[in-house]
């Protein structure tokens, strides 16, 4: 184990900005007695940086505490070989492991200058892979509150025509109210003078009114039908964003960055344009599902697996496809087969899925691709 002041001077950026957060490094400062509430995030960083590349308590300090945060991986890996170390970096290397790779690496193994700029260029370009997957993910984000933003605003406009509705009602109700009185009082005055048009009258009046009534109650069973069935919709689409979200996380959680080569360095998705036509799944998705296609660099068909308008459309865009993903959750029947049939006589690949999540379609977009 060396020294942190003794490690190769490219480290000692890395260490403090990716092996410590920005509230363990004004904490660290804060128990050496160093005032930081005047220093912005990048000074504390350089403060750190400096202190570092010399022995000085505040070097000592930060060795302590992230020897004592990666106890378990250093009493796992200090053991190892150099060559066995820079084995498991290239196979399991992530922006979840990254942060004990780069202390051991600086501080427990004596890695040569050409090993140290292999490092370092999968930590630069790991980090690029996170990024531009990062705003990926947000624009993607943004366009689901947008739709969810729309639908509370129908909801909200809902809710205020029930409550208007609610208020013609009673009104009408008390109007009810009133002539049922009169007309009780008029049909008994006028019974014993045997006196019935004007009793006729209103007894048509107050059946005109009671039929009012009714349909306005029909109104509001449906416009409360209406806003139940909106409610579910927000909540579905509240549960894609979170699906979204665990997606996203898992991309990162399970190292779904792939490996820079220098062969495809000015574009890691280069290959013969394919076709790809998907049918069925959830069709307020389809946003997602197309320039996720398209980043892999290939053409995006949709079919909804509807044949209300009969199959001839689903074999038309068969025809024409390179290959079809099929879902079978989101799907009918009908469909389904009709895809088995049609790719099985057209000789075109195809494959059946049983989620049509955003994260399915990216790991089965990778196997075509490979394939």
């Amino acid at each position: 184990m060396k020294s942190v002041w003794e490690i190769n001077a490219t480290y000692f950026c890395p260490i403090v900005g990716i092996c410590m957060t920005t509230d363990e490094q004004r904490t660290i400062l804060a128990k050496a007695k160093i005032d930081s509430s005047q220093m912005s995030e990048y000074r504390v960083h350089e403060y750190i940086v400096e202190q570092l590349q010399k022995k000085t308590p505040l070097a000592l300090r930060v060795t302590k505490f992230i020897n004592t945060k990666f106890k378990n991986e250093i009493s796992g890996f200090k053991s190892l070989l150099v060559a066995e170390w820079m084995a498991y970096i290239d196979l399991n290397i992530s922006i979840d492991n990254l942060p004990f790779i780069i202390w051991l690496s600086a501080v427990y193994f004596d890695i040569e200058e050409k090993d140290n700029f292999v490092l370092y260029s999968k930590i630069h370009m790991l980090l690029h892979e996170a990024i531009h997957n990062q705003k990926i993910i947000k624009r993607s984000l943004k366009n689901l509150n947008l739709l969810n933003n729309k639908y509370e605003d129908r909801n909200c406009k809902l809710s205020k025509l029930i409550q208007e509705e609610k208020k013609i009602n009673k009104t009408i109700k008390k109007e009810l109210a009133f002539i049922n009185y009169k007309y009780e009082k008029i049909q008994k005055k006028y019974r014993q003078k045997k006196v019935l048009k004007p009793v006729m009258a209103l007894d048509r009046h107050n059946t005109k009114l009671k039929q009012k009534v009714k349909n306005s109650s029909v109104l509001i069973e449906e416009l409360r039908a209406e806003n139940k069935e909106l409610k579910s919709q927000n909540i579905k689409l509240s549960n894609d964003v979170k699906l979204l979200e665990y997606d996203f996380n898992e991309s990162i959680n399970k190292g779904a960055f792939k490996k820079c080569d220098i062969a495809c360095s000015k574009n890691p998705h280069a290959i013969c344009p394919k076709k790809i036509l998907l049918v069925g799944g959830m069709e307020h998705l389809i946003a997602f599902y197309g320039p996720l296609i398209k980043s892999k660099g290939c053409d995006f068909e949709y079919h909804n697996g509807n044949f209300k308008k009969g199959e001839e459309s689903l074999k038309k865009k068969i025809k024409k496809s390179d290959y079809i993903l099929c879902s079978v959750d989101n799907n009918s029947h009908a469909a389904c087969l009709a895809v088995k049939k049609y790719c099985k006589n057209m000789n075109i690949r195809f494959k059946m899925l049983k989620t049509f999540s955003v994260s399915s379609i990216r790991r089965t977009m990778d196997d075509i691709l490979v394939s």
